[in-house]
């Protein structure tokens, strides 16, 4: 039976109705499996492996900077880069956030001025890697940022092991997300960062083997 132009409108309204249900349906789900996977790494202390090099991907908290040149010290790695340093700080103020005696590492950091987003910081990390010759780097960065930055890196370090080191931002409560409306906000607007990541809608890559 041929339906008549009003119930083929309704037909094709009800389609993209159902589909907009369903597509909403699997982006909450989805996103709340996400939140509740950061919210596990927020609660239990991060695993410290050997590597050959440390990342730190700086961001919104100098807490990465002053864990992962902890990390350094301690002899969990040969080096360190410092990935994304503002224009304005020199070699002394970063080694500033090392909680012990920053002649130790001196020798051993290097700082990128270039990386201005994770991107950029996942560019300059392949650079370092490719430079030094390392199979295998502990990545440094917030709790919420390790899935995005995962898949930025690996897209350009494919043949390098990444052990992801997560780090609680002062004021960030991860723990508690769903409570806090600033938390809640921070997760969605990484979950959607994440999905243009995950579907490489972030722009060009230069893939180091």
């Amino acid at each position: 039976m041929k339906l008549d132009k009003p119930q083929e409108d309704r037909l094709w309204l009800s389609a993209l109705l159902y589909i907009a249900f369903g597509l909403t349906i699997l982006f909450i789900v989805s996103f709340l499996l996400f939140a509740q996977g950061r919210r596990h790494d927020a609660m239990n202390a991060p695993e410290k492996p050997t590597a050959d090099g440390i990342v730190i991907l700086t961001g919104m908290s100098d807490e990465r900077i002053r864990q992962g040149l902890a990390l350094l010290g301690e002899g969990y790695a040969k080096r360190a880069l410092v990935s994304g340093v503002h224009k304005s700080a020199d070699m002394d103020r970063v080694l500033s956030f090392a909680e012990f005696d920053p002649a130790k590492i001196s020798c051993c950091v290097d700082l990128d001025y270039r990386a201005t987003n994770t991107v950029g910081n996942a560019g300059e990390t392949a650079i370092w890697v490719r430079t030094h010759g390392y199979r295998s780097i502990i990545m440094v960065t917030s709790t919420h940022h390790i899935p995005r930055s995962l898949i930025e890196l690996r897209r350009v370090i494919p043949n390098v092991l990444i052990h992801p080191y997560p780090v609680n931002a002062p004021g960030v409560q991860i723990q508690s997300w769903w409570r806090y409306p600033g938390t809640l906000g921070l997760l969605l607007g990484e979950y959607v960062r994440y999905l243009l990541s995950l579907f490489d809608l972030t722009g060009d890559h230069m893939v180091l083997s």
